[in-house]
């Protein structure tokens, strides 16, 4: 099972925000979608043009994910998205795009199914990105190091007994930490500070049923702002303690509405409907994603 860090990785990185904070379980999650394909229609989108299919998804009779189609408005392919397996410990990615070089992204797991490499190959510009994992004798993260064309970067994560209690992330030319905040064996702040020392981002979690957090709020600095002129807040509902059933996620730019993301999910957890509104109320995205079976026989 997933612990409490996981869930809040996986509530606010949908935001595309900086990692400040560590899923502290590498490991690699279990298929659930056995011999389906899965299509994803753009309903809405800036254009405003008719729905559309955006995305075809096919799983084979394990549950892997096996290709991925990128389709534009036309139902031509812009990226192709294939998945090789050659043993149980390796996961080989290549994305093949229709008017640019592919990349490629080589996933290495221990024989706990935790990630321990992770190396993309960039078609483009011809470099190589790699990451390593490092676990302790509890097989607990403690630390990754990521080297690319610019320099090495690392992240160590320190503990005292089973929590998680700070993490440290090492750049060229900079360190930022984060301090995990708990009370009754729960995290309820997040706090991420620069080389300074100074606070520039602050997550507060709320609890509800099933004890998982039903609303984030995140207030934070952007680029060069002495003051905290963004927030989010995310709320969240569950259909079971394992599986989400929806969450909306409001944006706030000094003190006014930017807007807001709401998604909704099946009980087996995939993602059904997203739909995104500006400040004044106004759809500007939205898309839907169905199941179906059967692919393979």
């Amino acid at each position: 099972m997933k612990q409490t860090l996981f869930i809040i990785l996986t509530l606010v990185s949908s935001l595309s925000f900086s990692q400040e904070y560590f899923d502290t379980d590498m490991t690699r999650e279990k298929p659930k979608f056995q011999s389906y394909f899965a299509k994803i229609t753009t309903l809405v989108d800036s254009t405003d043009g008719k729905p559309y299919v955006s995305y075809i998804a096919i799983y084979d009779k394990k549950g892997y994910e096996k290709f991925g189609y990128e389709l534009d408005r036309n139902g031509d392919t812009i990226a192709r998205i294939e998945t090789k397996y050659p043993d149980k410990l390796t996961e080989i990615i290549i994305f093949s795009y229709r008017k640019a070089e592919s990349d490629t992204v080589i996933c290495k797991y221990n024989k706990r199914n935790q990630q321990t490499v992770e190396i993309w190959k960039w078609g483009k510009d011809k470099t190589t990105d790699t990451t390593k994992f490092f676990y302790d004798k509890k097989h607990r993260l403690i630390a990754n190091i990521e080297i690319d064309e610019f320099g090495t970067y690392q992240d160590s994560l320190f503990y005292n007994k089973n929590k998680l209690l700070a993490s440290v992330s090492y750049e060229p030319e900079r360190t930022d930490s984060v301090a995990y905040h708990y009370k009754k064996n729960k995290i309820i702040e997040i706090k991420k500070y620069n080389s300074s020392n100074e606070l520039t981002s602050d997550y507060r979690i709320e609890y509800g049923k099933f004890k998982k957090p039903k609303r984030i709020t995140k207030v934070y600095k952007s680029y060069n702002s002495q003051t905290f002129d963004r927030k989010f807040i995310t709320v969240i509902d569950y259909h079971n303690r394992n599986q989400f059933k929806s969450r909306i996620i409001t944006s706030f730019v000094n003190g006014k509405l930017e807007e807001t993301t709401e998604m909704y999910y099946s009980k087996h957890g995939n993602l059904e409907k997203s739909i995104t509104k500006n400040s004044e109320g106004k759809t500007i995205s939205a898309e839907k994603t169905a199941l179906h079976n059967t692919v393979y026989n």
